[in-house]
C-alpha cells in the first residue's frame, strides 16, 4: 500500500517531469490521503466499514495498474497521485473500525496488534535483502 508513496517521485522524474514536479505529486498524494481518510470515516457510518473497504482496496489496486502502469505523462501521473492518495487514506482510515465491528469491546487491542504486527512483516524485506 505505502510502494507507490515511496517511488512516484522517482517514476515522475523518469517520465520527464522536473525534480520540483514530481515532488509536488508526492504532495498531491498525501493530501489526497489527507481527503481519503476524512471522508470515508464519515461514509463508513452510512454504508458500513467493510461495505467502504473492499471497493476502496479494490480501486487502490485497479489504480496502480491502470495508471501507474500505462500511465506516460504528467496529467496521468497527478491523477493517479490524487486517486491513490484519496484511496489509500480511505483504506488506512476504515480497517481500525472493520476490526473492531467484527471483535468484541474488550479484545480490540488484541485484535488491532496481531493486525498491524502481520501488516509490518513486508517491510522487513528490504532490511532482510541488506545482510
Amino acid at each position: 500500500m505505502f510502494i507507490p508513496y515511496f517511488y512516484i517521485s522517482d517514476y515522475a522524474q523518469s517520465r520527464h517531469m522536473s525534480s520540483k514536479a514530481a515532488f509536488s505529486v508526492l504532495s498531491i498524494m498525501n493530501a489526497g490521503s489527507v481527503f481519503g481518510r476524512i471522508a470515508p470515516a464519515w461514509l463508513s457510518d452510512k454504508i458500513g466499514c467493510f461495505n467502504l473497504l473492499c471497493p476502496c482496496a479494490f480501486l487502490s489496486g485497479l489504480t496502480c495498474l491502470v495508471f501507474w502502469m500505462f500511465g506516460e505523462g504528467p496529467i496521468s501521473i497527478i491523477v493517479f497521485a490524487a486517486l491513490y492518495g484519496l484511496l489509500s487514506g480511505a483504506i488506512i482510515s476504515v480497517v481500525n473500525p472493520c476490526v473492531s465491528q467484527i471483535s468484541h469491546m474488550r479484545e480490540i487491542g488484541t485484535c488491532i496488534g496481531p493486525l498491524y504486527t502481520l501488516i509490518s512483516v513486508p517491510g522487513f524485506g528490504r532490511h532482510l535483502g541488506l545482510v
